[in-house]
């Protein structure tokens, strides 16, 4: 009798849009996976490939859907999706496959959860700089294990983890239900996306954070479809109520379905949008403060002391600086020049703890690795050093598999 491998119950949906060259670089770095991955290309070319083949181990898809939406373009692939278990991941990033694996395992031997996951790190790729770093919170520990869904909902939000349950192995009945109800509507605001799915996970499960190497972040800006995706989170809340209402009864609904009396469901969802409409307009508060005292203060003031203080200072009455600003200049010029205060990179103020060994990272924050997972992260890091942006052509893919294969 055949065995089945645990990857092979897995498929992988990667959503891109213009980024091609990171598509080429998913293909070089699955294709040493028995895995499944369906490509929902939203791009004005043609990547150039068959709409379906095998390379390596990897058997996948891809669908070239030009000027379609997000929704249009996930829905076309959950379609072809027959495995148990589902995954979604950005073009740019790297689901680890052998944290992939180990999330498979996780949902075969606990049959009252939906989704499992592991821990999240960053590439950093700038000049001759390339290391490895925490994800801020997001590579530490975290869970939601309460009986009670909508505390669960409330600590999702509260913690900021939206990403961590998003990017998660789900099953696939579950998360294809879950995904279906989430496109009644097409939002305006790409992180409504992010924010509803992952709501209506935490709703219907619990969750432990797994203590493996899952995910690798790149350092590449988000590329995302203007016709569809027009405005901010914080703009989203104010410009489209009857989005935000139709993300409400939906969230609502899954709660009452959890046991939650209708208003108590409706209360618990009104405080999960507000949180998070309240961070979205602290952020970019929080983002100016941070950059002025790093562009401006600390260049004048030396001593560490002396910029701590000043730093708390400027923290404590920055959203008063934020409102005289906007006063007197106009909000938009302040945000033409916030931009041109802006360094190209926020690499020098985001990293913590970076490494160049990717093994000595990983060990940092999940403990003691297997061989395959230490093989599988010398084989990424070998792959993000050499291609850090992707890979430029069909021809420099073809030519690092004969390569390699040789």
């Amino acid at each position: 009798m055949k065995t089945t491998s645990l990857l092979q119950k897995l498929t992988v949906i990667c959503m891109t849009y213009e980024r091609h060259s990171f598509v080429r670089r998913q293909l070089a770095y699955f294709r040493n996976f028995p895995i499944k991955i369906i490509f929902a290309d939203g791009s004005s070319k043609h990547l150039g490939i068959d709409s379906q083949g095998k390379m390596g181990l990897l058997e996948w898809r891809y669908l070239h859907i030009p000027g379609e939406d997000f929704r249009s373009r996930l829905s076309s692939a959950l379609d072809i999706v027959s495995t148990d278990y589902l995954c979604l991941t950005p073009d740019d990033d790297i689901m680890l496959g052998s944290g992939l694996k180990l999330a498979v395992k996780e949902l075969e031997k606990k049959s009252d959860l939906i989704f499992a996951g592991g821990k999240v790190g960053r590439f950093v790729s700038q000049g001759n700089l390339q290391v490895f770093c925490k994800e801020s919170h997001w590579t530490d520990d975290f869970s939601l294990m309460s009986n009670d869904p909508g505390y669960r909902l409330l600590s999702l939000i509260e913690s900021v983890r939206t990403a961590n349950v998003y990017y998660v192995v789900a099953r696939t009945v579950e998360l294809k239900s879950i995904l279906q109800k989430s496109m009644t509507l097409l939002f305006s605001y790409n992180g409504a996306t992010e924010l509803i799915i992952s709501g209506l996970l935490s709703v219907k499960s619990k969750y432990q954070i797994g203590q493996y190497p899952f995910w690798m972040r790149g350092d590449e800006p988000s590329t995302v479809n203007k016709n569809y995706w027009k405005i901010d989170g914080h703009s989203w809340y104010i410009q489209c109520p009857e989005e935000v209402q139709c993300m409400k009864e939906i969230l609502s609904k899954a709660l009452i379905e959890q046991g939650y009396s209708p208003d108590y469901a409706s209360s618990t969802v009104d405080q999960y949008l507000n949180t998070h409409h309240q961070q979205l307009s602290r952020k970019g508060v929080h983002i100016f403060s941070w950059f002025f005292l790093t562009i401006y203060i600390k260049k004048i003031l030396t001593p560490s002391i002396v910029r701590v203080k000043v730093y708390n200072i400027f923290m404590k009455s920055n959203e008063t600086i934020m409102l005289l600003l906007s006063r007197f200049f106009g909000k938009d010029q302040v945000i033409r020049l916030l931009k041109k205060s802006l360094p190209k990179t926020t690499m020098d103020f985001t990293m913590e703890n970076p490494s160049s060994d990717i093994v000595e990272f990983w060990t940092k924050y999940c403990g003691q690795l297997n061989e395959e997972q230490k093989l599988d992260l010398l084989n990424v890091y070998s792959l993000l050093q050499k291609f850090p942006r992707g890979i430029d052509s069909n021809q420099v893919l073809l030519d690092l598999i004969r390569m390699e294969e040789n």
